[in-house]
Parts: structure tokens; C-alpha cells; sequence
């Protein structure tokens, strides 16, 4: 392995450990992904000179097998993460849009209280039914294997008591367990309320921004109008969900969901 490929691997190495370490502080144990490919790469500078000291017509045929590997998943990669960012701005939806925020699992701590990305997600939210007072919102998200109530309640008290929205103006749907589902009840539930004719479909979604692409996809086919309204997220728990978000893209376009 030239110099130059050593200097990038390890310093490739040390950057995902990095941003792996920091969701892992939070209690957030996908960051272990980002940990083990940091890992491959720092290994990958000592075990090619081993290699290549030893065999060195495998190291040829590795070396251009795993140069190909890192290049195709590179440019997948980047056409995932282009797809996701075409969402990521802000749209001023229409005023008689339905704001309809989306889970995002509860804190580890409690299990009964909304998690850092969640709360941010509902303080965009609530800014937004600040500003339009006739606006209300779903707030939509099942119960987890180790939550103590469905996010859709833990969602709507955050709403009430630390926002000091009125619960009148909040529905909540509390069945949904992925994105998919959390767009297809929403539409269902806006359907049952007359909610749908009121709003024409339009629907100020918020989600954090790496999240969005996927979920105005599924809202589009859930019958939905959805305007983007990215909320926030920790800077060191980007990488991770860029990662996450980029493979979820990848795997659903494989399968045909998308």
C-alpha cells in the first residue's frame, strides 16, 4: 500500500471511531457500526504490509478487489446521500397543511420520556404550530419492545406540558412501527378526523433532515402532499444517521419498496 493510501486509511480510521464514539456516549449502540468499519481500516494499513511482505500475488488480487468494493459502495453511497439532501431544505407549506411529526424512539434512560432527537424533532413542531395558530398536528409513532408507552403519547405530553400546546389541536397515532407505517396511519388517521379534505393532503412533515427523503416518499404514496420541515440533530450523530439513512435507500430501492 502507497504512503498516501496509509495516510487515508488511518486517518479514515480514526474518524469514523470518532463519530462512532459519540452516539455510543449517548447511549446509542449504532454507533458500534461506525467503531468496527474505523477499526477495518486502521487494520487494513498493517495487514496489507503483512500480505504483501508474505504473498504478494494475493495482495495484488486483494488489493483490486477491495479497491473496487470501496469505490462502487463509495459512489452508491453518494448517489443515496445526494437523494436524501434533494429533501433536506426547509418548504414553506401551505397553511392549511396538518403538521405530522414523526417518532424516534424514547430516552434510554426512562423509556417514557421522548429521546434527544425526538425532543428536537417536537420543539420544530411546536415552533411551527406556534406560528400558525389553526394548524393542529399528528404525532405518530408505535410502542417499542423496551418502551413504557407508545411514542405517540410520550410525544403529545411533550407537546402539552414543555410547549404548552393545547391537546385539543393534537391526534395521535400510536400503532405505526417503521417509517412506512408511520405515513400510511397518519394518512388513515386524517382520513377518519375529516382532516383530509380540510388540508387537501398538504402535510408540513417534520422528521430530522437525513430522515426526510424516505418519509416524504412514503407520505407521497400514503396519498399525502408533503412539504419538508427538517428539525435538527446533534452535529456528531450525523454520520451515523447519513450511514444508516444511505443504506436503508440503497436496501429499499434494491427490494423495490422505493
Amino acid at each position: 500500500m502507497k504512503p498516501i493510501f496509509m495516510i487515508i486509511f488511518a486517518l479514515a480510521g480514526v474518524v469514523f471511531i470518532y463519530y462512532g464514539l459519540m452516539p455510543l456516549r449517548l447511549g446509542i449502540t449504532m454507533g458500534l457500526i461506525l467503531v468496527a468499519i474505523g477499526a477495518l481500516f486502521l487494520l487494513a494499513v498493517p495487514a496489507s504490509l503483512f500480505v504483501n511482505a508474505r504473498w504478494p500475488e494475493l495482495y495484488r488480487v486483494l488489493r483490486i478487489v477491495c479497491g473496487s468494493v470501496i469505490a462502487f459502495g463509495a459512489i452508491v453511497a453518494g448517489i443515496a446521500c445526494l437523494q436524501i439532501y434533494s429533501r433536506y431544505n426547509a418548504e414553506e407549506p401551505p397553511e392549511n397543511s396538518v403538521v405530522v411529526v414523526l417518532g424516534a424512539g424514547l430516552s434510554r434512560i426512562d423509556n417514557l420520556t421522548p429521546s434527544l432527537t425526538l425532543s428536537q424533532r417536537l420543539d420544530t413542531a411546536a415552533d411551527l404550530l406556534d406560528e400558525r395558530e389553526n394548524a393542529v398536528c399528528v404525532v405518530s409513532g408505535g410502542q417499542g419492545e423496551k418502551e413504557l408507552v407508545p411514542e405517540a403519547e410520550a410525544m403529545k405530553k411533550y407537546l402539552v406540558q414543555e410547549k404548552g400546546i393545547d391537546p385539543g389541536r393534537i391526534y395521535m397515532e400510536d400503532q405505526s412501527h417503521d417509517t412506512e407505517t408511520n405515513l400510511m396511519y397518519s394518512a388513515q388517521l386524517l382520513r377518519e378526523a375529516g382532516l383530509m379534505e380540510s388540508s387537501g393532503g398538504n402535510i408540513a412533515l417534520v422528521t430530522s433532515g437525513f430522515h426526510e427523503f424516505r418519509a416524504c416518499h412514503f407520505a407521497i404514496v400514503a396519498g399525502l402532499t408533503p412539504y419538508s420541515r427538517p428539525a435538527p440533530l446533534l452535529i456528531g450523530l450525523n454520520p451515523m444517521y447519513w450511514l444508516r439513512e444511505a443504506l436503508a435507500v440503497v436496501l429499499e430501492v434494491w427490494l423495490g419498496i422505493m
